[in-house]
């Protein structure tokens, strides 16, 4: 049971981190498509 509550947080916060990171990196996008 232990392993498995485990592997949910990991895949959780693994989750959580490619939100933000697909976030942030259309935030750059967003940016530069302003400047040009």
């Amino acid at each position: 049971m232990k392993e498995s509550e485990l592997e949910r947080i990991e895949y959780t916060d693994f989750g959580l981190v490619a939100i933000e990171t697909v976030q942030s990196i259309g935030t750059l996008l967003e940016m530069t498509m302003k400047e040009k």
